[in-house]
């Protein structure tokens, strides 16, 4: 229904009056947020006015329609009691149908009931009636319990006259042996059945004599027809199993007694291999006719179905007998003899799996209770323990002394030498090897020797990480413990340093050729998947190793610096060797400047080629800043003697002695640094770096070239 627009705009929606929620405390209440209360009186009584309006001109409209309302309606009530009788009578004939109906409804329901009543028993007595049936022609035909008849010993000599006699009989029995099974199913709680069963289970035990007598005679003397009849007569009563059990019993199990025991394991003359050789001789030389007929043989497209002798049979029993004869195959106590066990008895079991016919025949293998038990007693985890000891413990104890030069090979001088030069890393990369060896690695550990490889390279890697660096050169040459070394802790030497750094560099080379050519195809083929999450876990590890260069690095540089700038400290006594001493004017840089690069000389050679020019800049970088340190205080200092030499001179009107050759002391001092200065840039020089990126040097050769201006500023 649709309210009248209201004539002015009001503060509240008209809509909310007619909400089917409406309240009249939440529509005060929300109002009274926006608007006065009077200001809501008032809309309210102007929209009160609309409304009553637009109610009145609705009367207006309609007003004849609700004058001749009572008109019209007289006469109503007579014509509704006029159809109130008939309607009635209608009710009344209805409810008599539909009882009637009801009625009708029920007794054939009743009738419908009773007949699957006599339904199920007549099926039942038919049942009953085939059971006994079957009883006695079993019995019959099974000569159990009586004396066959004049008849039906006449139908068994018939029968005999036969060629398929054996045949004919066994066919009929197993045919009427599962009809009685599935009548025995059926009614196996009724009296009569219960009544019957001894007669059943004789039939049974008798009819699986009979089977076995078969089964037994045929395979010993290898009768085709004979073992077709028997296995298919298996089929038809759904003994599968007994046959294959029986087979078990019969021929394998003196087999595999003769051939597996803890002596022949220890004994034989091929090992282990040798023995299961005898175990897979088993199957062709015992199990060719049996597959045959089980398969498809004389034309047939298929052969007897539900039988698996090699699965159910074969297996079962050689997995019983080396648990019970040769369980010291198991032991991991040595780990090279349970690689060895474990390689060998993997091999047997692929060897094993091709002789299955099929790949059905495989997947059950698989699935086989025997076979999930064969594969757990391995200790496989026990056996990645002792290795893990093994081939951690090495590395463990080659991490106490990290910085021990390798040794060389003593085996002969054709042997390689080995390419790295630390003792830790050369046991680091056997480790690796260790892991993937042929000795070592298990396919059904490749996971856990993967997570070993990592942690020993990042183990490692750790270790020199937190190793402390060494002391680092403060200006005057004084050195400063790094932060994390301790009193206790050694300091290492700039060749240990570079032996990390060589090491470092060696084995991240080595490690991706390790992966290719190793690691990689020992994974299964359905790892392909996560190649990129194995590389990026060893990017990982070998970045661990990489992160080393620039520490130790670091090392290098400020070793050498700290070397090369305390032969800068006789650069303090120039003036001493000057001053009051009439020394002749320097035309020769001092020697002390020879000495100052030569520990970067001597090392420069071994240097890696791809850091050599970044480190030489580095240490001849600090090296300057030194100098012009150490260049800059003797000049302040002789700048300030020769000051006070001046003031004293004026103050006492005295002159100042001079040298024989004219040149103050002062002077002298400026014209050596200068001579040395200029030396020190030569040998710069020499190591072809590049001088605009050294502001220090530029300084530096500034500086002498105004000590020597100001030396020569006087002629000699």
């Amino acid at each position: 229904m649709a309210l009248p627009a209201p004539a002015q705009e009001l503060c509240f929606s008209t809509e909310t009056f007619i909400d089917a929620d409406f309240n009249v405390d939440e529509f005060l209440s929300q109002c009274r947020k926006r608007v006065t209360i009077e200001c809501l009186r008032e809309d309210l009584d102007s929209y009160f006015r609309t409304l009553k309006s637009a109610m009145v001109e609705l009367i207006n409209k309609d007003y004849a329609d609700f004058v001749n309302l009572s008109s019209n309606l007289v006469g109503m009530d007579k014509a509704i009691d006029n159809l109130t009788s008939p309607l009635g009578q209608l009710r009344e004939e209805i409810m008599s149908i539909k009882l009637a109906m009801e009625t009708a409804i029920t007794a054939a329901g009743s009738k419908l009931a009773r007949r699957a009543e006599i339904r199920e028993e007549k099926a039942t007595l038919q049942r009953l009636a085939a059971i006994l049936e079957s009883v006695e022609k079993l019995e019959r035909l099974l000569k159990i319990g009586r004396t066959p008849t004049d008849e039906e010993a006449s139908e068994i000599d018939q029968l005999a006259e036969r060629e398929e006699f054996a045949a004919v009989v066994m066919e009929r029995i197993a045919t009427e042996f599962n009809k009685l099974q599935y009548n025995v199913s059926l009614t196996s709680d009724h009296p009569l059945v219960e009544e019957t069963k001894p007669r059943i289970a004789t039939i049974t035990s008798t009819l699986q004599s009979h089977l076995e007598d078969s089964f037994r005679t045929s395979l010993e003397h290898g009768d085709r027809e004979g073992l077709s009849r028997s296995l298919q007569t298996y089929t038809t009563i759904s003994r599968q199993q007994a046959a294959e059990g029986m087979f078990q019993n019969l021929i394998v199990h003196p087999y595999m007694e003769k051939v597996i025991s803890t002596k022949a394991v220890l004994t034989h003359p091929q090992g282990l291999p040798g023995l299961y050789s005898e175990v897979l001789r088993f199957v062709p030389k015992h199990c060719p006719l049996l597959l045959e007929i089980t398969q498809a043989w004389g034309g047939r497209e298929h052969g007897v179905q539900g039988f698996d002798f090699i699965v159910n049979a074969v297996w079962p029993e050689v997995v019983r007998t080396i648990d019970e004869k040769a369980a010291i195959l198991f032991a991991p106590g040595n780990p090279d003899t349970f690689h060895k066990n474990y390689t060998a008895s993997m091999e047997f079991v692929s060897s094993f799996e091709a002789l299955c016919p099929s790949q059905s025949s495989v997947k059950r293998l698989r699935s086989h209770p025997s076979f999930t038990s064969f594969m757990s007693k391995w200790s496989l985890p026990i056996y990645f323990q002792i290795r893990f000891q093994e081939i951690a413990g090495a590395l463990e104890g080659s991490l106490s002394d990290p910085f021990a030069n390798a040794q060389s090979s003593k085996e002969g001088p054709d042997r390689e030498v080995p390419p790295f030069k630390l003792e830790l890393f050369q046991v680091l990369w056997s480790s690796l090897q260790q892991c993937w060896k042929e000795g070592t690695f298990l396919p059904a550990l490749v996971h856990r020797f993967w997570k070993l490889t990592l942690q020993l390279i990042i183990r490692t890697a750790a270790c020199l990480k937190d190793f402390p660096t060494p002391t680092a050169v403060q200006p005057g040459g004084v050195s400063k413990s790094s932060p994390s070394a301790t009193a206790e802790d050694p300091t290492l030497t700039v060749a240990q340093c570079m032996c990390v750094i060589h090491d470092s560099e060696e084995l991240s080379q080595q490690i991706p050729k390790l992966y290719r050519e190793v690691i990689k195809p020992k994974f299964p083929n359905g790892a392909a998947k996560s190649w990129d999450i194995l590389e990026d876990g060893l990017k990982e590890a070998k970045d661990s190793v990489l992160q080393l260069i620039p520490d130790y690095a670091t090392c290098v540089i400020k070793k050498v610096s700290q070397e090369c700038v305390t032969n800068l400290e006789p650069a303090h006594t120039i003036p001493r060797l000057y001053r009051r001493t009439n020394k002749e004017v320097p035309r020769q840089p001092s020697s002390y400047v020879n000495n100052v690069l030569k520990p970067l000389e001597s090392l420069r050679g071994n240097l890696p080629q791809q850091y050599k020019q970044e480190w030489i800049h580095r240490i001849v970088q600090t090296i300057t800043d030194r100098y012009f340190e150490i260049t800059s205080e003797v000049l302040t200092s002789v700048k300030r003697t020769e000051d006070s030499l001046m003031k004293l001179k004026k103050n006492r009107k005295s002159l100042v002695p001079v040298s024989s050759s004219g040149m103050s002391d002062d002077n002298k001092i400026r014209l050596q640094l200068a001579l040395d200065i200029q030396e020190y840039t030569a040998k710069v020089s020499a190591l072809q770096l590049d001088r605009n990126a050294m502001p220090s040097l530029a300084n530096l050769i500034e500086m002498g070239q105004t000590a020597r201006t100001v030396a020569l500023s006087v002629p000699l």
